[in-house]
């Protein structure tokens, strides 16, 4: 596969991610498909600043999901309407900082140069 089209459709997601956190629930609902994928781009995407915003908007999309099932299965209780959606945005973060295996994986997103 091209690299140039790998690399619009990582823009393409995280924009989409991006713009989706403005609506209200929008995304909630696609974070089963956002979240991987912002994480892969995150992970993988040989850019810093793509893979730093896919870090952050993935993190965001992450506190707004884990705050919107909270609010479903806790209502308003404190402190778990605000503390499980900053452990899950923390734990996103560091998932993120974990060492990369090897360079290879880097070069698994956008194929073979």
């Amino acid at each position: 596969m091209d690299s140039r089209w790998v690399a619009r459709g990582a823009v393409v997601t995280v924009a989409t991610a991006a713009l989706l956190l403005g609506t209200v629930g929008g995304a909630v609902v696609a974070s089963p498909v956002t979240l991987p994928l912002l994480y892969r781009i995150a992970r993988r995407y040989p850019g810093g600043g793509l893979r730093v915003a896919a870090g952050v908007v993935g993190a965001l999309t992450c506190v707004e999901t884990v705050w919107a099932l909270c609010y479903l299965a806790f209502e308003e209780s404190q402190p778990w309407i605000w503390l499980l959606p900053l452990a899950a945005g923390a734990a996103w973060a560091l998932g993120l900082r974990r060492p990369v295996g090897n360079d290879n994986d880097r070069a698994s997103l956008t194929g073979p140069e």
